[in-house]
């Protein structure tokens, strides 16, 4: 009976076993089934997510393409325009591009938003057995453009130490490299604008003496300091005349009209009543109201013994010093401010603070020169570039702050260029500051240049006067003239940069 009973068992478990293979064969094929139809799905799926990176990829390169082209509004321009871009990179073989649409909006005369929409239907190849016989991809894109202005006023060194060896011809292509990286193609630039100062002792600014804000008629009181002039002073066949201003010499003492006379270098500004000398580091506007703040004709030497030398005299001594580059104001013509650039030339001393102070007229909105943008204006970014080639440096010239850096004028306090140090250290932060309460933003960048300086002195203020004292990001050091023009064409990158960034 032990036999037996072995057998049975011996069968049962066979037959068990093949009963377990027959389940686990339904099971598996009941489990087959919904992957395969998982897989199909995903085959279709993973067809439009191609079609949809393509045709994201074809948008946004239309709406970026059609968002950098200001003049291009006309909706059938635009609709070509992002047919072709979104075609080129888009795929029709899987599916087929449906629909597709532009639109450019504006809030404002330097804002414009452009936004593409397109559409694609893609055949199914295993949902259409459940009734699915396409999908819809659609995608979007949006591109925001600020046609940001650039204010740039490039404040440089024309000194007579500027002469040596080619130094003056360096800076010279080098500011060209800047205004050609900054104006591409164009002739004229909606956007841009590059204003230059050249600078020696003092500034050249460029107007006719007939200009309001001269003091013309209208004397400031630092016209009779420290110049020796006379009270009046008899001229033949004219008899006594009064004299009150420097303008007055010009025209009575001199043959011709003052604007014959008069090289166009004008005084640092300061007031004499007040007991602070704010107006050589400030931007005060010239007003007649204000007789100190108006600007006061520069001459040399025209000091009591030597004006009867000029008696009815044609003659240009009473400019020596004054730089023959005038200040260019705010330009947007290429041709205009290369042509200014050209015109400099090396001599005279070194007067950084009365530099930076018309670099600082040139680019604000307010007078004397007023081309310049708000400052509230969100859509302007304006930047000085001073370069020089060595320190504050006025004892042997006459200057704007009168002849041979005289001692007893207040302004310099008995040590010129010592004063004048401390004065380019109080400018560079007066224009750093903020200008139109909104101290958000950085209403002037400055970008600082040391050519050729070994002096520790100059170094350091120039550094601490820039925007950053980082070197190579708003301050230079440019030792040798190969240098500075890679210096220049970094900084245009950067104004590049910041304008189509911000």
């Amino acid at each position: 009976m032990g036999d037996n009973m072995w057998d049975f068992i011996r069968q049962e478990a066979r037959r068990l076993r093949d009963e377990e293979k027959g389940v686990v064969l339904i099971i598996f094929v009941l489990v087959l089934v919904p992957l395969l139809l998982v897989v199909a799905v995903g085959i279709d799926f993973s067809q439009t997510l191609v079609v949809k990176r393509q045709l994201a990829n074809g948008v946004d390169a239309a709406a970026l393409a059609i968002g950098t082209q200001r003049d291009l509004t006309e909706q059938a321009d635009m609709d070509a325009e992002a047919e072709r871009y979104i075609r080129s990179h888009y795929n029709e073989v899987i599916g087929n591009l449906s629909t597709f649409a532009v639109t450019r909006t504006s809030s404002d005369p330097r804002v414009s938003e452009v936004h593409v929409t397109a559409t694609a239907e893609i055949a199914t190849n295993f949902m259409s057995f459940g009734g699915v016989d396409s999908l819809t991809v659609s995608v979007e894109s949006t591109v925001v453009r600020q046609d940001t202005e650039l204010e740039v006023v490039m404040v440089l060194d024309n000194s007579g130490s500027m002469g040596s060896g080619s130094k003056m011809a360096s800076m010279q292509a080098a500011a060209n490299t800047l205004v050609d990286s900054l104006f591409g193609d164009e002739t004229e630039s909606d956007n841009i604008r590059i204003g230059l100062v050249p600078f020696t002792g003092a500034v050249n600014v460029g107007v006719p003496a007939s200009t309001p804000w001269l003091d013309q008629g209208n004397p400031a009181s630092i016209n009779g300091q420290y110049l020796d002039l006379p009270a009046s002073i008899t001229l033949p066949e004219v008899g006594q005349v009064d004299i009150d201003s420097a303008f007055d010499v010009l025209d009575l003492v001199m043959s011709g009209d003052i604007s014959s006379n008069w090289g166009g270098c004008v005084r640092s500004r300061f007031r004499f009543d007040a007991g602070v000398d704010d107006l050589d580091i400030v931007d005060t506007p010239p007003t007649a109201a204000d007789p100190e703040t108006l600007f006061s004709a520069y001459f040399d030497p025209f000091n009591g013994r030597d004006i009867l030398s000029y008696l009815l005299v044609s003659s240009n001594l009473q400019n020596s010093d004054c730089p023959d580059a005038p200040i260019q104001t705010l330009t947007n013509n290429k041709e205009t401010i290369q042509n200014a650039i050209s015109a400099m030339t090396a001599s005279g001393a070194t007067n950084i603070p009365e530099a930076l102070s018309w670099g600082w007229r040139t680019v604000s909105p307010g007078e004397p020169f007023t081309e310049g943008q708000a400052y509230s204006d969100d859509g302007v970014i304006k930047a000085i570039i001073l370069l020089t080639d060595g320190e504050n440096a006025i004892n042997s010239s006459e200057t704007a702050f009168s002849s041979y850096g005289r001692r007893d004028n207040p302004q310099l306090q008995g040590n010129p260029n010592g004063t004048l140090n401390t004065k380019t250290a109080q400018i560079c932060e007066n224009i750093k500051a903020d200008q139109n309460s909104d101290a958000a933003d950085r209403d002037i960048l400055l970008y600082t240049i040391i050519f050729n300086v070994s002096s520790t002195t100059i170094t350091n203020l120039m550094q601490n006067c820039a925007t950053e004292p980082t070197l190579n990001e708003f301050f230079f050091n440019s030792p040798t003239a190969n240098d500075i023009e890679s210096v220049f064409q970094t900084i245009a990158a950067s104004l590049n940069q910041l304008r189509i960034t911000q």
